[in-house]
């Protein structure tokens, strides 16, 4: 039995997952692909940083994404990470959910009350 409004998690982890040049660079390609030219400012911003920490410390850049890869990708390592930080794909699975829950509405409220109550209810009431 399925409820239409809870959301599955959906794995979110890409080859590239981890490498925060590669995630930058992607997300600059997504945005020019799409048209949405604020995403495309703040994404060429994001990749010309990430070439710039590049530039300055190489060696320190190799092993941040080496590292991350690592975080991401090695079950052991991602669950702990989880375990620590929460799993995002659940996270973002949930609240998509609660934002189902609070836009659904199973009938319409205004009168309700008042047409399952009926006459006979008013008349109880007063008996007291």
């Amino acid at each position: 039995m399925s409820n239409p409004l809870v959301v599955p998690t959906q794995n979110s982890t890409k080859a590239y997952s981890g490498i925060s040049r590669l995630e930058s660079a992607n997300g600059l390609s997504s945005a020019i692909e799409s048209g949405d030219w604020a995403s495309v400012a703040m994404g060429a911003v994001a990749t010309a940083l990430d070439a710039l920490s590049v530039a300055m410390d190489p060696f320190g850049a190799a092993l941040a994404a080496g590292v991350g890869w690592l975080l991401e990708h090695v079950g052991p390592l991602k669950e702990a990470l989880n375990g620590l930080t929460g799993n995002p794909d659940q996270i973002k699975a949930q609240s998509e959910t609660l934002g189902n829950g609070l836009n659904w509405q199973p009938m319409p409220l205004r009168g309700s009350a008042n047409a399952e109550a009926g006459p006979s209810s008013a008349g109880a009431a007063g008996a007291g």
